[in-house]
């Protein structure tokens, strides 16, 4: 781009006012574009003329987006260009401010000044230093005159100082001393503004740093955090303070020695003490009203981590010891915890400081420092028994979990020696509920993520509860965490467990259950601990057929915690009790059992119908017990109220679980209760529901509220502490429930949702008109609680008949309904007004009459004056929420009508809070109707484009703008592409949005419109925007959307992406993204080699972090060679890399791979081929193996157990690739050979003995594929990894007693172990059978393996006949299965007996395996087990013809089901086999020749076709068979083999056919050559068809028709036509013709004879062919006198062609004495056949004279006469 882009006056002057800020705005955006990509000498070239259009923008009163957009690009203009410019136009603007400020008229352009002052010294800083002072001094003047910009001059105050930094020193106090009053400013944007400007100051200010002047100004920012939540720019200056009082570059000045600054300890202190009093420093006065001490929380909370931050993880790295012994310190303060909430809310905030800290900002290696700082923390502190301690343990809990959740499998050297879990399990004693239950979770989450302790803290558990069953706090923290653990089984693959495990922790339960304490509060917690621990057991997965017992083992205890008969009359016989605390302990007891039932309906569905009738008693039961709690309540006082609202949240969360044909019997009363609750009618306390939240989309309510999302009601913070059974879930999150109050309201409200479908209409009307008056009498501080609540419940329940697809019920319900909602619309918060609108659009959906009535009211409390802004908000979305449930149902006048107010209400600035409620149901309305919007469409657009550049426009409707831009682009589509003015208007939509805060709404919008119109695409323009903001951002979320938008264009055009993001970084886009682990999916092949190196990279640095050496390889000599040096290249070490980085890096490898393997380029894997290519070599995968391996081994060497598994699969797939490939360096050599010693290295730590279950299962599968491979040349070789299979047989020939895994796992390594030996032994047999490939040069023998392999058979034998015994495991079987069946050919292992029970077993399995859904067993385990079957002898199964029949049944079905040649070739070597070995009867013959006709049916092997062979001829031996069915069989297997390219075995094959063929009557052959003939002569292949078709007229043609005969010699034609075939057809012709009668010689030749004269005739013969045709012409003319012509004129002509004229004159010599009579005919017929025989013999008689004086040197000799007498023939 050589020219900046103009500005058209003359277009601008032409269009309407609404377009003109659309082209304004795209030529600044390209202005924008030009200066960012134009070189700077191109930039002053154009400078001046871009000043001017520039600066004439200056005088106008713009919009806030325009003066932003004007001052960037001024600023990229000076900065790039000729600077001297920018002084002119900051003294232009300073001599502005100075002006006494006007109206309206001038405040636009004060405002413009600011903004480009700002942006100015921001982008030039100290260029711009002569100008500083009166800059200055205009701004200070400004500030205080002009009271309507003062937000915006304090911001450019900043902006100058931060572009200035130590250069305005001079200026640092004036401008202290000028903001400083505005911190406590009456405005609180001026206030915000004041602090931003100030943490400028302080980065810089000295003075600010003292410690007097450091204490008053932190004290000022914490007074003055408001309650509004806007506390980040107080955080900001906070922390900007502690960073330059901690920074050595800011230095006080040497004259004040008395004045210091304060230290990192005072600092802390500072901190401290202002999180807990809110002022830094003790003081005795006392805090306003207005200052909340939670929102001073998390100011400070956040300034800590601001501060951090700013010092850097460096600095946190070296001080986490005191950052941490901070943050539990003021976990241990007594002030934060005055009551239960406040401690929540200091803990929440704590929690929040470390994870933002320590969680995101250390390395692994300083975490796991962090994990034995917090460890030590606990065990310090966990004998402790004060609440206060009890806070600070749950917030070291707490903070353990979220880092073993950040390392997973990587934290465990800081928790292996047992320090960290002893003290969890210490603090399980603990008073404080919350302390015990957080350590419950973590220690839950430490067995998750680590499965080396897993199993030990499980049984350590079990230990600890049957020790302290006396002691009621360790009851109830050790059944909470074993429920914990028990609960989580399932989520890892490590988490299993057995049945014979579970039965202790159900005897445990039994035992607490039964046991008598005479303390009350003892028996309570045995209770609740004996119910939990049934909750936990049954929400383990289930475990086998013993599940049934356990669940009705417990379903017995909870059906007894309920009376059986007269249920009524037993509750009111309680009630007679006298003490309470056995009141307690019995509604305790129901409610655990209530529980209970719950976890097993949500649990075991499958279960339910088999255990219909006791849920429904105990239902049954709950229900009628329902009715006398309140009774209860009056009876024993309020202590039992909380146990009462416990038994009904359980209640009712059972009921909504469980299906509602088991409860719906008694609806009524239910909902009598129901109603009750939720109204609060016996209740004092004012509680509500939490599920107005997940009734709204969050989407939606950010859009619609300001700020943070508000509460209706201050709802209460949550804690495992409120319900301990909530530890009870499958989720990874701790779970955090409400309050019992908040959470019986909320199961109260789901109950009802799901019980309102289900009633009658008559009890629907009640409810409803009930809920009305509710709302009417209620008091008017009750009224808020319960409106929520009621509302929730009938959005519940609406949302329900939605679902179902019912009706609410008749006309009066629907009324009643619609005014219930109607009601809620006019609430001022936004949640409830979200609700009730949505709620109204169900009702619309439901009854479509409702519409009309709907939109009218809606209409007029639109347009009614006296309305209420909160009230015309709602009713804007009850329209926008209508058409978003009705869809494109709407009347299209109702479209209309609803646009058009929408609409204009959109575009009226004045109604602030309305217009954005507006706009966003607008966004509904255009989502919902869709095309139906088209009409609308350029004025909307108008629209949003003038409500973006207007200055009053908030940020919320700034995104709901947004939303509505994205809709009406999808209306849009395809056709916007010819529609340039919309085009403009929308390009300039988005640049506005890009200027505001509101960039991932931008970049949203510009993905839209890349889609409908990909030009608009333009990567040079938006490609730097979205990389800027991956560098600068610190948002997640905004990088996730760039990162989105840089995926949806490199869909488009990758390589453009990526070429153009290599001038922004210098490793490419993919790297920028690998370092942000938000790569998206797909790999470019053509960007093999630098995937593979950034990925090297990542590995690298892993490696050298961890050992800048080499690898140990241990103490054995031996093993010094597997020793490889995999550390980095000379230079810098980079940091370790997360290892969710490293398993990305490692599946990134293995997509490379998978994708290598995809392209179907054979070059990938063969170093040959590759070297071959032309082009850039590096992008085929094999010259990279190197790099591949070495990274692989990395990842298995790893101390991570995700990232080891993941090396360990790549390895074993990359095993797999490359095993055959050649090393064309090293003859008879494979390219893996040389890194025999890297992956035998990279499986020896799975081997060891503390390795874990997990990664040996993968390590014997990876090393039984490497031996399998066949790739090492010597024994030695061989021997290293063979070592490490024979250490793990080791571990199952001689266990040990004790194991740190569970035992279900030890079975996985175990049976992982024993497959993998099977697969070994199948290998090695395979090899020394030849079945693997066998290269001479190798030192190993074909039977190396084998020998090695037969020294462990003897145990092994054992081994794998007792697993075929006792495992149910289909998919192991198998594979052993085949082992065995081979061993049972070896004599020497056996006895007969034990064979004969072997070889059933054997079968057994195989044949269920084979007999089991083609889709349920996979290719490898039928493989193996049809290969069992075929090794067996048939001869130990002879007398069980059942067992035969199936065999042959199975090898049928294999046959059809799959489509692998190896089974098929399995499955006929099973039918071979038992046709050869076994005396056969009438359904195994029929059996097996059905086998051999289907497997003729689909494409065969050669192997196959010599088995079929085989077989056929055996049966038509046996003469028992169906000829008929033999024939066909026959036929079908010839078509075949001569339908096959040629082979020795081929051969072989067609001759022992054409041997069965003999055996058969005339007329069955005859039926089978007809069958030939009929196959097209295209398919055959020339050198086997011939064979067969000249057996066929050799022996046959008599019987053969002369069609046939024809047939059958097209064939010969067609092997004339191919070169290679024509010597082998010439004899045959001559066999058949030698054979044959006339009849068949004349048909022969004919067909035959006519086509072999044409080629020798167009010379198409080699001539020793030509020759041997000769001979066929020669056979023939012996017989007949016309086969002499034929002959006779042949060799004329060859002769009149000179062709082979020396033999053809010495068969015409034998031909004229033989024939002479003949020749005299034929010479007599024409003259030239004498004269060309003379010729020929003139020619031929020179040529032997010539060479007779050549050889003899002109020596005379004896000549050769060679005229012939023609007298004779005359």
């Amino acid at each position: 781009m050589d020219k900046p882009p103009s500005l058209s006056k003359e277009h601008l002057s032409r269009l309407p006012d609404a377009r003109r800020h659309s082209l304004v705005f795209d030529w600044l955006t390209e202005v924008q574009d030009f200066l960012r990509q134009a070189d700077p000498l191109v930039v002053r070239k154009n400078q001046p003329e871009l000043t001017k259009e520039l600066d004439a923008l200056l005088v106008c009163n713009a919009a806030p987006p325009v003066r932003r957009l004007t001052a960037e690009a001024m600023a990229r203009m000076y900065s790039k260009g000729n600077p001297f410019g920018a002084y002119q136009v900051v003294i232009t603007c300073a001599n502005l401010l100075q002006k006494k400020p006007e109206p309206k008229e001038t405040l636009g352009q004060r405002l413009f000044a600011l903004e480009v002052i700002g942006t100015l010294f921001q982008e030039l800083g100290r260029l711009l230093g002569s100008c500083m002072q009166d800059t200055l001094s205009a701004l200070l003047v400004g500030l205080k005159v002009s009271e309507g910009t003062r937000c915006e001059t304090l911001k450019a105050i900043g902006k100058v100082l931060s572009g200035l930094e130590n250069s305005a020193n001079m200026f640092h106090a004036k401008v202290y001393k000028a903001v400083k009053p505005y911190m406590s400013h009456s405005s609180v944007d001026v206030r915000y503004s004041a602090a931003d400007c100030l943490s400028q100051l302080a980065k810089f200010y000295p003075a600010l740093v003292v410690q007097s002047e450091f204490e008053s100004l932190f004290s000022l920012a914490a007074k003055y955090m408001s309650a509004e939540g806007r506390t980040k720019s107080f955080s900001i200056l906070i922390a900007n303070l502690a960073l330059s009082a901690l920074s050595n570059s800011v230095k006080l000045p040497p004259e004040n020695k008395k004045e210091r600054k304060p230290t990192l300890q005072e600092i802390l202190g500072y901190f401290r003490q202002s999180f807990i009093t809110g002022a830094c420093v003790q003081k005795r006065e006392i805090f306003k009203q207005d200052i909340s001490p939670s929102i001073v929380k998390l100011g400070i909370a956040d300034a800590h981590v601001f501060l951090v931050r700013g010092l850097g993880s460096s600095w946190l790295e070296a001080n986490s010891t005191l950052f941490l012994g901070h943050i539990l310190g003021i976990a241990m303060e007594p002030r934060t915890t005055q009551s239960h909430q406040e401690a929540l809310y200091t803990c929440r905030q704590l929690r929040r400081i470390f994870f933002e800290t320590v969680g995101q900002l250390l390395s692994e290696k300083a975490q796991l420092q962090a994990l034995k700082v917090l460890g030590q923390f606990i065990c310090d502190h966990c004998a402790s028994s004060d609440i206060q301690s009890g806070y600070a343990l749950s917030l070291a809990c707490q903070a353990i979990t979220s880092i073993t959740l950040i390392l997973q499998s990587s934290s465990l050297p800081s928790l292996s020696d047992g320090y960290v879990a002893n003290g969890l399990q210490s603090t399980l004693c603990h008073e404080l509920p919350m302390a015990r239950l957080s350590a419950a979770w973590c220690l839950r989450q430490i067995a998750l993520s680590q499965p080396s302790m897993h199993w030990s803290i499980f049984t350590t558990l079990v230990s600890r509860l049957c020790k302290f069953k006396s002691n009621r706090v360790a009851v109830e923290g050790h059944t909470c965490a074993l429920v914990a653990n028990l609960s989580s089984i399932g989520l890892c693959r490590h988490t299993v467990i057995e049945s014979c495990h579970i039965n202790p922790i159900l005897e445990n339960a039994q035992d607490l259950l039964k046991s008598k304490s005479t303390d009350a509060a003892t028996a309570r917690s045995k209770f609740l601990g004996a119910w939990i621990l049934f909750c936990g057991v049954l929400s383990v997965p289930s475990v086998g057929e013993s599940t049934n017992e356990i669940v009705s083992t417990i379903l017995s205890q909870a059906s007894a915690s309920f009376p059986s008969g007269d249920v009524k009359g037993a509750f009111l016989k309680e009630q007679k009790l006298e003490s309470a605390d056995q009141v307690r302990l019995i509604v305790e007891s129901r409610s655990g059992a209530l529980k209970a039932l719950k976890v097993f309906v949500e649990q075991h569905p499958e279960l339910v119908c088999r255990h219909s009738e006791t849920i429904v008693r105990i239902l049954r039961a709950a229900l009628e017990y329902l009715s006398h709690t309140a009774k209860v309540v009056s009876t024993f006082g309020q202590p039992l109220l909380s146990i009462i609202h416990y038994y009904k949240m359980v209640l009712y969360s059972t009921l909504s679980a469980s299906p509602r044909e088991l409860w719906e019997h008694s609806l009524s009363d239910l909902l009598k209760h129901l109603v009750s609750d939720i109204t609060l009618a016996e209740s004092n306390e004012l509680f509500t529901t939490s599920l107005l939240d997940s009734l709204v989309d969050v989407q939606d309510l950010e859009l619609l509220s300001e700020g943070n999302i508000v509460q209706t009601c201050n709802m209460p913070l949550g804690c495992l502490q409120h319900s301990a059974s909530s530890i009870i879930t499958k989720s990874v999150e701790m779970p955090e429930p409400l309050p019992l109050q908040n959470q019986l309201l909320d199961e109260a409200c789901t109950l009802f949702g799901q019980a309102f479908p289900l009633s009658a209409i008559k009890h629907r009307a009640q409810i409803a008109n009930h809920f009305i008056q509710c709302l009417r009498q209620v008091r008017k501080d009750r009224r808020v609680f319960i409106q929520v609540n009621i509302l929730a419940a009938f959005s519940l329940a609406l949302k329900e008949c939605s679902r179902l697809k019912g009706t609410v019920g008749d006309e009066q319900v629907i009324k009643s309904t619609a005014e219930l909602m109607v009601s809620f619309v006019s609430h001022p918060s936004p949640i409830v007004k979200c609700v009730a609108s949505s709620g109204l659009g169900r009702l619309a959906q439901l009854n479509p009459n409702l519409i009309n009535s709907l939109a009218q009211i809606s209409f007029e409390k639109i347009k009614d004056p006296k309305s209420s802004e909160a009230t015309k908000s709602g009713f804007c979305l009850v329209l926008g929420d209508l058409h978003r449930f009705v869809g494109t149902g709407a009347k299209t006048s109702h479209i209309r009508t609803t646009c058009s107010i929408l609409l204009s209400i959109a575009n009226d600035a004045r109604l602030g809070q309305v217009q954005t409620w507006a706009t966003f149901a607008l966004f509904l309305v255009v989502d919902a109707v869709g095309p139906n919007y088209t009409s609308f469409v350029e004025p909307t657009i108008d629209c949003v484009l003038d409500q973006l550049l207007a200055a009053s426009s908030s940020m919320q409707n700034v995104k709901c703008l947004s939303k509505l831009l994205q809709a009406l682009i999808t209306v849009i589509g395809p056709e916007l592409s010819a529609d340039e003015e919309s085009i403009r208007t929308i390009r300039a939509c988005i640049a506005v949005l890009e200027s505001t805060t509101a960039v991932q709404e931008a970049i949203s919008c510009a993905q839209c419109l890349q889609m409908f119109v990909p030009r608009e695409g333009n990567l040079s323009r938006i490609l730097p925007r979205l990389c800027e903001y991956l560098d600068t951002s610190l948002d997640t979320q905004l990088q996730s959307v760039a990162v989105g938008c840089i995926r949806q264009l490199s869909q488009r055009n990758p390589r453009d992406v990526s070429i153009i993001c290599e001038g922004i970084y210098p490793n490419g886009i993919e790297s920028k993204l690998f370092d942000l682990f938000e790569i998206p999916d797909g790999i470019a092949l053509n960007q093999t080699d630098f995937w593979i190196a950034v990925v090297r990279e990542v590995f690298q640095a892993s490696h050298a972090a961890v050992n800048e050496s080499a690898i140990s390889a241990g103490d054995d000599s031996e093993e010094e060679d597997d020793e490889e040096k995999m550390t980095m290249n000379d230079g810098e070490k980079k940091e370790k890399p997360h290892w969710r980085t490293r398993v990305f890096a490692a599946e990134i490898l293995s997509n490379i791979m998978e994708h290598c393997v995809d392209s179907g380029h054979a070059a990938h894997f063969d170093l040959d081929l590759c070297r071959q290519e032309k082009g850039d070599r590096s992008q085929f995968l094999v010259t990279h193996l190197s790099d591949l391996i070495r990274c692989f081994f990395i990842a298995a060497t790893d101390s991570n157990t995700q990232l080891v598994i993941a090396g360990l699969t790549s390895l074993e797939r990359l095993i797999d690739l490359f095993k055959n490939s050649m090393d064309p360096d090293v003859a008879g050599s494979f390219l893996l050979e040389q890194y025999q010693a890297n992956i035998s290295a990279a499986l020896r730590p799975a081997f060891s003995s503390d390795a874990l279950p997990l990664v040996s299962v993968k390590a014997s599968s990876v090393a039984a594929k490497w031996l399998s491979s066949d790739v090492a040349s010597s024994t030695n070789d061989i021997q290293r990894v063979y070592r490490l299979m024979v250490s793990s047989l080791d571990s199952i020939r001689y266990p040990r007693l004790e194991s740190h895994a569970s035992p279900k796992m030890c079975q996985l390594k175990d049976e992982a172990c024993i497959v993998s030996w099977a697969d070994i032994y199948i290998a090695a047999f395979e090899q020394a059978c030849g079945g693997v490939r066998f290269r001479s040069e190798r030192e190993l023998p074909p039977d190396g393996m084998l020998n090695l392999v037969s020294v462990e058979l003897t145990d092994l034998k054992k081994i794998w006949i007792s697993f075929l015994a006792k495992s149910d495991n289909q998919r192991i079987c198998n594979s052993i299965a085949h082992a065995v069946a081979i061993l049972t050919k070896l004599d020497e292992y056996w006895n007969e007996n034990e064979r004969d029970i072997v070889v059933q077993l054997i079968t057994g399995i195989s044949i269920e395996t084979l007999l089991a859904p083609a889709s349920s067993i996979s290719a490898e385990d039928a493989l193996h087990a049809i290969s069992s079957l075929s090794k067996i002898n048939f001869d130990k199964l002879s007398s069980n013809i059942e067992i035969l029949q199936d065999i042959l049944r199975v090898a049928h079905r294999v046959i059809i089901t799959r489509n692998d040649q190896r089974m098929s070739e399995r499955a006929l070597e099973i039918s071979a086999k038992m046709v050869s070995t076994v005396q056969l009867n009438e359904n195994l013959r029929q059996f097996s020749l059905e086998t051999i006709i289907c497997a003729l049916e689909k494409s065969c092997s050669d192997a196959s076709l010599s088995l079929i062979t085989s077989s056929l001829k055996k049966l038509v031996e046996d003469g028992k068979c169906d000829n008929l069915v033999l024939s066909y069989a026959l036929s079908s297997l010839l078509t075949l083999s001569v339908t096959r390219r040629h082979s020795s075995s081929l051969v072989s094959t067609i001759v022992a056919i054409l041997g069965v063929v003999k055996l058969f009557d005339e007329d069955i052959v005859h039926s089978i050559i007809v069958h030939y003939c009929e196959l097209p002569i295209q398919k055959h292949f020339a050198s086997l068809s011939n064979t067969v078709a000249a057996f066929f007229i050799a022996n046959y043609h008599k019987q053969l028709s002369t069609f046939h005969l024809k047939a059958l010699c097209k064939v010969f034609v067609h092997g004339l036509g191919k070169q290679e075939s024509q010597a082998q057809t010439v004899l045959l012709i001559q066999t058949c013709l030698k054979k044959g009668d006339e009849r068949m010689q004349k048909v022969l030749m004919n067909d035959v004879g006519t086509h072999v004269s044409r080629l020798i005739w167009e010379n198409l013969m080699s001539p020793t062919d030509t020759l041997e045709a000769l001979n066929i012409f020669a056979q023939f003319a012996e017989s007949t006198e016309r086969g002499q012509i034929v002959y006779i004129r042949l060799l004329f002509n060859m002769l009149q062609k000179d062709l082979k004229t020396v033999e053809v004159l010495h068969l015409f010599s034998h031909a004229s004495a033989t024939y002479s009579q003949t020749v005299k005919r034929v010479l007599a017929s024409d003259n030239q056949f004498k004269l060309i025989v003379e010729k020929s013999l003139r020619i031929q008689q020179n040529a032997h004279s010539s060479l007779s004086e050549h050889r003899d040197g002109g020596q005379n000799q004896p000549k050769i006469e060679l005229k012939m007498n023609f007298s004779n023939y005359s």
